[in-house]
């Protein structure tokens, strides 16, 4: 059964990361910062550069939902019985991953579309 706190994580996450502007970080990816980027550095800006806007964002998108999911799928899964937990609390509502009752997947696939678009909402 989901809770509140899946859904304000899951916003949290979507709208205060890159998943809500991929643009600033194909960017970014393309102009590296400092004064000496790293040779991995470099040779992403190379590789990214070679993209046009729309392939650079679709790879973007979709190696964020990839990394977003998979992270929200180990929370649902309790980390795959690695004997870590997680415990997110607000007020006196908490959800513990070793319950088995968290959704962060349903709360994140209700808000990014697989590949990384952005869901219309219903807010």
């Amino acid at each position: 059964m989901k809770s509140a706190i899946e859904d304000m994580v899951v916003d949290l996450v979507v709208s205060d990361g890159f998943l809500s502007r991929p643009e600033e970080l194909v960017a970014s990816l393309r102009s590296p910062s400092g004064r000496a980027p790293s040779e991995v550095s470099r040779r992403t800006a190379e590789a990214m550069s070679k993209l046009n806007d729309e392939e650079a964002l679709r790879i973007v998108r979709s190696v964020l939902d990839a990394g977003v999911f998979s992270v929200f799928s180990l929370f649902d899964s309790d980390f795959k019985n690695s004997g870590l937990h997680a415990e997110f609390s607000c007020g006196d509502q908490m959800v513990d991953t070793r319950t088995g009752n968290q959704d962060f997947w349903d709360a994140y696939r209700s808000r990014v579309e697989p590949g990384g678009m952005l869901a219309a909402l219903p807010h």
